[in-house]
């Protein structure tokens, strides 16, 4: 046999335990599809920036799709929208950097958690199932999400803004636990949050 073929057959071997690995622990490697793009959008994985979307630097290898420790950036008059294997989507709005800090699914549960680090995130998530959990986190608050749509995000001057459509959120800020309803918005600054109907 010859070595290239030897090697072949190795490596094909070697995917096929780490497959087996991975179905017997129940863990599923998610990933989510970029559905819709506009403007400059980017992807950055592993130290490599990719394009989602881009004239200015078409030369940039194309992202398909976006997974746990990637970072997505739009700049101004950008925006993308991902899709997640459950159905539910959110939206990174212009001149934002999101984080995705999990993205799994393990034994029929979604797991997904982001970090917005600037700008504003829409969501729209679907009902979840048992325990799967869909979390959002800016800097010192951290929302879960419960079959709801609305934005999450900062504002210009760093306030923490949550705003809801519809479900309910809820919001743990500085150590204080809240819950918003359809229709109410919760902004807080350093020190306070404050709930508006």
């Amino acid at each position: 046999m010859s070595f290239s073929r030897c090697f072949k057959l190795l490596t094909t071997l070697l995917a096929v335990l780490i497959g087996l690995s991975f179905a017997a622990s129940g863990k599923k490697i998610a990933s989510g599809k970029f559905r819709y793009s506009v403007g400059e959008v980017f992807l950055h994985r592993n130290g490599e920036t990719l394009a989602v979307k881009t004239t200015e630097q078409p030369n940039l290898k194309k992202a398909k799709n976006v997974r746990e420790g990637d970072d997505i950036e739009t700049l101004i008059e950008s925006e993308v929208i991902v899709a997640l294997p459950d159905g539910s989507s959110f939206n990174v709005q212009e001149n934002t950097i999101v984080s995705i800090t999990k993205l799994s699914f393990e034994d029929g549960e979604n797991h997904f958690a982001t970090e917005v680090k600037k700008g504003n995130l829409s969501f729209d998530v679907q009902k979840q199932a048992g325990k799967s959990t869909f979390k959002f986190k800016t800097g010192t608050a951290t929302a879960a999400i419960r079959g709801t749509s609305g934005t999450i995000g900062q504002s210009p001057n760093k306030k923490k803004v949550f705003a809801l459509k519809e479900g309910i959120l809820d919001i743990n800020f500085n150590g204080q636990n809240y819950t918003i309803t359809e229709g109410q918005t919760a902004i807080g600054n350093d020190k306070e949050m404050r709930i508006i109907n």
